[in-house]
């Protein structure tokens, strides 16, 4: 079990990455994320027990996990199931606990340095004690500070949106009109909004959740049939692109991926509908 009882949970990400999942598969989802931090690392391969502790079926459960390593939410090699952002949100708890253990050592370490024998006067022994005490009185404003700075700022009122940034939607998918657009509506509404929530600490991540939302809205529109209960219909033999290099065609009820041909040329094919959702 990991030394570490909790993870950080950004619940603007997780809404946003798990959109377009069943109920199963987020479910299965997140419990295999729970397990990684508590293991520290991949969750082996065992389809019966991990079922058993999803509480579904070994055949559901295999389905759910083929859906989220064909979409990139795991990734899946001889160690077992891992996911790119646990993993370097392990790799980041365990920088800390190490620089933390490095510290307590060097504060151990100096004091003993400067410790008296014990037959030093009992004037000496206070003077010690203060002088010890001073560089934690100094720890503690110096941490006071570092927790300052965690602090969020809010949008300034007159926020441009930044080339790389909107560059960034384009590649992502969105037109280059539409990104605009995106950007005026994103300063409205953070420059509107009050208190604590309009506080983030990086605007940048802030960002390009708000653009995968508009993604997620824009091809939630384009796959509806009107008139039909907004569920998207998707029609036999669309094709969409999975990532630069993966394409995946409607057959049967469900997404599977084709070899027939290129990202590029699947792209330029008129039953194209767009890229996936999961797109990286």
């Amino acid at each position: 079990m990991s030394d570490s009882p909790f993870f950080q949970f950004y619940p603007s990400d997780w809404l946003a990455g798990t959109r377009g999942l069943t109920a199963a598969e987020t479910g299965i989802y997140i419990t295999l994320i729970a397990m990684m931090y508590e293991a520290e690392g991949p969750v082996p391969n065992d389809p019966k027990r991990l079922a058993r502790l999803c509480g579904t079926t070994p055949a559901a459960f295999l389905k759910a996990v083929d859906a989220l390593v064909e979409t990139g939410k795991l990734t899946h090699d001889e160690r077992g199931f891992f996911n790119r952002r646990a993993g370097i949100e392990i790799e980041k708890r365990s920088e800390k606990r190490a620089a933390a253990s490095a510290s307590a050592n060097a504060r151990w370490n100096k004091t003993k340095q400067k410790q008296q024998p014990e037959n030093t006067n009992a004037s000496n022994s206070q003077c010690e004690r203060n002088a010890n005490q001073k560089p934690e009185v100094r720890e503690g404003k110096e941490e006071a500070k570092a927790s300052s700075k965690k602090k969020g700022t809010r949008l300034p009122a007159d926020w441009q949106l930044p080339k790389v940034w909107g560059d960034w939607a384009v590649e992502l998918g969105l037109p280059e009109a539409n990104t605009r657009q995106e950007a005026d509506k994103f300063r409205d509404y953070w420059t509107s909004v009050a208190g604590a929530k309009g506080l983030k600490q990086d605007w940048q991540a802030t960002w390009r959740n708000w653009v995968r939302k508009a993604m997620d809205d824009r091809q939630l529109r384009q796959g509806l049939k009107s008139g039909q209960s907004g569920k998207p219909q998707w029609r036999e033999g669309d094709i969409r692109t999975l990532s630069p290099t993966k394409v995946q065609r409607f057959c049967d009820g469900h997404w599977e991926l084709c070899s027939d041909f290129t990202a590029e040329e699947a792209e330029a094919d008129s039953r194209f509908i767009g890229r996936a959702l999961s797109y990286a």
